[in-house]
């Protein structure tokens, strides 16, 4: 693939990708050379390459073999003049569902740390703890945690296909107790997921509950038009747009 850049292709800056696939029909590197001399090297590595490798506690072996082979367990990025500027190390846990179904989730991202700038093959050792994600029983994302510590939880609805509020200052337990305290219903996270309309006052009852018992939370709710988007959102104010 070949891009110019300016009206005048005589001046123009030209930039040109080439990929390369593995046996899998997966892209492995893309290549992209660039006007002024330098080739910025993308490697993306799958479980195929790692099976058997005790750095990844196996489950590539069986991350593979159960169909799960297209998600990527590295990708780094290098400058021809630089070295590596980018680097990306993904964790997966094995999650078993309600329905007893087993699937692979995203569960940790290493990336590189900053202004590490490498001119030689590996960077393994300049990778650290970037964002920690965990699941509901479903398999959608409930909590996610960022590399400064913030936490960000989200809640789930219509038949669980879209999150319908989001947590910011509290992990997924903390604010299961809390509607659990306040609504008195253990199941309410539950019902919430299964319904299919939910009403914009329910989602404004569920956010006065979080906020009387974790004030110091950030919560934003969201409405939608299923196969089309986003409705409305009430932000942390309770102002509704």
């Amino acid at each position: 693939k070949t891009t110019y850049s300016g009206s005048n292709p005589s001046e123009a800056f030209v930039n040109t990708m080439y990929m390369k696939y593995n046996n899998l029909g997966q892209v492995v590197t893309k290549s992209l050379v660039q006007s002024n001399g330098d080739t910025v090297y993308t490697y993306i590595h799958y479980p195929n390459e790692f099976r058997s490798n005790s750095g990844y506690k196996n489950y590539a072996d069986d991350m593979f073999d159960n169909g799960f082979r297209n998600s990527p367990l590295r990708v780094s990025t290098q400058i021809s003049s630089k070295g590596f500027i980018k680097a990306t190390k993904n964790e997966y846990d094995k999650l078993t569902l309600a329905n007893d179904k087993e699937i692979y989730r995203l569960a940790r991202v290493y990336n590189m740390k900053p202004h590490k700038v490498m001119l030689g093959s590996e960077v393994s050792d300049y990778l650290q703890l970037d964002t920690i994600y965990k699941y509901n029983e479903v398999g959608n994302m409930c909590e996610k945690v960022d590399t400064h510590g913030l936490t960000e939880t989200y809640l789930w609805s219509y038949k669980n296909l879209y999150p319908v509020v989001s947590i910011v200052g509290a992990s997924y337990s903390q604010v299961k107790s809390a509607l659990i305290q306040n609504v008195l219903d253990k199941n309410i996270i539950t019902f919430l997921g299964h319904s299919e309309n939910p009403a914009l006052s329910g989602l404004n009852n569920i956010r006065t509950s979080l906020v009387s018992s974790l004030p110091n939370v950030q919560v934003n709710t969201y409405t939608y038009k299923p196969l089309v988007g986003i409705t409305s959102q009430t932000d942390t104010r309770g102002v509704t747009t």
